[in-house]
């Protein structure tokens, strides 16, 4: 199945509860794919805007099927439990994925997720071009996912997602160490105005 779209959600969650609230992000994961979502990470931030926040994320060929998702949700016992657990949704992104080619290292399964966002007077295509171009460096770099896109709807439109995976926090001070001497990944920076970068904690996979 293709990934054309993805969906960024965010929630509070008491401190006391996140640990429940994470287990329960299993069940909830495969009511996500069982009602049409291809792929599902889930986790909780380290770092950026709100540490500790829930960050939920799909992936979708098509909007009709995160339409057949949130539809799903409104009679899962799953999702119910999550809400009865204090979860309280303060951010959903919807952005449309470009089409930048790159080959996933899922062994081992990533355990961290750096998510970078951020403003670009530069055309989407131009981006998409630059972005494909710094693929290898960050695979060099050990990134295990890479998927770029631009966001539709929630905060930010227009805005821009950079979403990165890696095996270990080792693994991160690594590349960040070395990215930002590269030419490439420097004309990046020049194209895009970060105003956000978050470390979030995989959890789970599905």
């Amino acid at each position: 199945m293709s990934e054309n779209f993805v969906t960024v959600t965010a929630a509070n969650c008491p401190a006391e509860n996140r640990s429940a609230a994470l287990e329960q992000m299993a069940s909830v994961a495969q009511d996500a794919k069982s009602a049409g979502a291809s792929r599902v990470t889930y986790g909780a931030t380290l770092s950026g805007l709100n540490p500790g926040a829930l960050v939920f994320i799909q992936f979708f060929d098509s909007l009709s099927s995160f339409e057949n998702v949130m539809g799903a949700f409104a009679n899962s016992s799953a999702y119910a439990g999550i809400l009865d657990l204090g979860v309280e949704v303060y951010l959903r992104n919807i952005a449309k994925l470009s089409d930048v080619a790159y080959t996933p290292k899922l062994d081992p399964r990533p355990n961290y997720l750096v998510m970078t966002k951020g403003k670009s007077s530069t055309s989407n295509p131009e981006l998409t071009s630059l972005m494909q171009e710094c693929t290898g460096i960050f695979a060099q770099s050990g990134a295990q996912t890479f998927r770029f896109g631009q966001i539709l709807t929630g905060d930010n439109p227009g805005q821009y997602l950079l979403g990165i995976t890696y095996p270990s926090m080792d693994a991160i001070q690594t590349a960040y160490d070395a990215l930002p001497a590269n030419p490439l990944v420097q004309r990046v920076y020049s194209e895009i105005d970060v105003n956000m970068r978050s470390i979030i904690q995989i959890h789970g996979m599905a």
